[in-house]
């Protein structure tokens, strides 16, 4: 039966706390008297720190599990150094060595990593796991090890990552409209994302497109998936972003923009001084496509579904815009070029991107 005792030993250290047959068992509180100032709170079994508990002393202070006096399982080690910097490993533990999965901070950072024995065996980043086929919900917040770049390729330290609906097509698996096409699948666990843009971190061997380290870029077609902290791409796909364009704005340029390209000027063939309609002009695509379309010299004409999409519109550069949720709006967009002086009365080329045919 467990009573409370206080108990000074020889070397004056203390105990307070529950007890057992004389000993530390239970609950209770043990100061050094070594002046060190070293004072432990929490688990005591057999006279030894067991279970949870914290250690608090000058210049460093470790809260979380113990096993027979030596920091193991889950804990968090804090340390002052001399310089008055600080340090901070939370994470697992073995046998008073960091041992297994954790976070690292110092003055450089932070980032997490796997240890063993005490030795860092591989960093690892956050990063969207996919664990199963399915909805949003199988969009799960977790780590993996950091990509390292192999030939020819580049690593980046991504500050945004774009969204697009073959994001959601992956991400549903055979449950989606690539069902059909299983080649075009990953295979399970796996991180979204092709787009996204941030800083180059490290170069492969055999690169040849002259980006740095420290470089702002952004990237269509990351081979490791953009919805984390880190990715590697092929270097053919990694671009240099303007100092001009946010990380957010970089992001968004590769599936997009590259669609926009694709269809409007090398499928299309849009030239100078024709009339494009684009049904659907307020999605990604279709904005880009407005701003190629007017960047080329072309007299837009461009729908959207929403006041708000109609702004966009407007505000990327078409010259009349039209609401395709009202009634007679393909004659409203035939009107407006009716009502353009030197235009023409139909449309040279007609991007469709709301999936009506």
């Amino acid at each position: 039966m467990a009573t409370s005792e206080r108990i000074v030993d020889e070397n004056g250290d203390i105990y307070e706390g529950e007890t057992h047959e004389g000993v530390p068992h239970g609950t209770g509180i043990y100061e050094f008297g070594d002046g060190s100032g070293q004072r432990y709170a929490g688990q005591f079994m057999n006279g030894a720190f067991h279970g949870a508990g914290a250690m608090r002393g000058p210049g460093a202070s470790y809260e979380g599990q113990w096993h027979q006096a030596a920091r193991h399982g889950s804990g968090t080690l804090e340390r002052t150094l001399g310089d008055g910097t600080t340090t901070r490993y939370a994470g697992e533990w073995r046998n008073n060595k960091k041992h297994g999965k954790g976070e690292w901070t110092d003055a450089e950072g932070s980032y997490h990593g796997v240890w063993g024995d005490g030795n860092l065996t591989h960093k690892e980043c956050r990063a969207i796991m996919v664990q199963s086929f399915g909805g949003p919900e199988v969009l799960q917040m977790g780590t993996k090890a950091i990509p390292e770049p192999q030939e020819a390729q580049i690593q980046i330290h991504l500050a945004a990552s774009g969204v697009n609906p073959s994001d959601t097509y992956q991400r549903l698996g055979p449950l989606g409209p690539w069902a059909a096409m299983p080649h075009l699948l990953p295979q399970i666990p796996f991180t979204p994302g092709k787009d996204g843009a941030g800083v180059v971190t490290a170069v492969g061997p055999g690169c040849s497109s002259g980006l740095q380290v420290g470089d702002r870029v952004y990237c269509a077609g990351a081979l490791t998936g953009t919805m984390a902290e880190y990715c590697v791409c092929n270097e053919r796909t990694v671009y240099p972003l303007p100092a001009a364009m946010s990380f957010e704005q970089g992001a968004c340029v590769g599936v997009p923009c590259a669609t926009a390209y694709r269809a409007l000027l090398q499928r299309g063939g849009a030239t100078n001084g024709e009339c494009v309609f684009i049904h659907g002009a307020s999605g990604a695509v279709g904005l880009a496509a407005t701003q190629l379309a007017r960047a080329e010299g072309c007299f837009v004409v461009g729908s959207a579904g929403s006041e708000a999409g109609v702004e966009a519109v407007k505000t990327a550069g078409a010259n009349a815009v039209v609401n395709h949720r009202q009634e007679g709006y393909l004659e409203e967009a035939k009107a407006a070029l009716r009502a353009a002086e030197g235009q023409p009365s139909g449309f040279a080329l007609v991007l469709e991107m709301t999936g009506t045919w």
